[in-house]
């Protein structure tokens, strides 16, 4: 992938409900309705995704993870499996802007709960298999 790709971008909007859900995803599901999947029923979904895409790349690309990222806990397992970034637009739309200061505060509180100094250095710590890891 190197010379041709810069980065990735990692989940979005899902139509297929066929794979199995959170059970916190399925109630919101069957709340919602038809149509494409976005935000919290997503999460567990899409940070599988971004672990998997951070293994498959050896950690050597950036990946900004999407998907259910609502807390500094949703946006701190998203960089634990591999988002050297993460994207946030269902919880703006739901909880507006200041969200963004929260989870700002919150992942300065976990980094430094969990001993680290930067994001970066948490970027796919949760996937031992990859010992070489963005911008290391």
């Amino acid at each position: 992938a190197a010379g041709f790709v810069d980065g990735l971008v990692v989940s979005n909007t899902v139509g297929d409900r066929s794979v199995p859900l959170s059970a916190e995803g399925t109630s919101i599901v069957q709340e919602i309705g038809r149509g494409g999947l976005s935000g919290k029923p997503i999460r567990s979904r899409s940070t599988a995704a971004v672990r998997t895409a951070y293994e498959l790349t050896g950690g050597r690309l950036p990946i900004i993870g999407v998907g259910g990222v609502d807390s500094a806990e949703a946006a701190y397992e998203k960089v634990r499996a591999g988002a050297s970034l993460v994207e946030i637009y269902s919880s703006m739309v739901f909880k507006g802007p200041g969200v963004l200061e929260d989870i700002e505060v919150g992942l300065r509180r976990l980094l430094h709960r969990d001993g680290f100094s930067c994001l970066s250095e948490a970027v796919g710590v949760d996937v031992p298999a990859v010992r070489g890891r963005v911008g290391a």
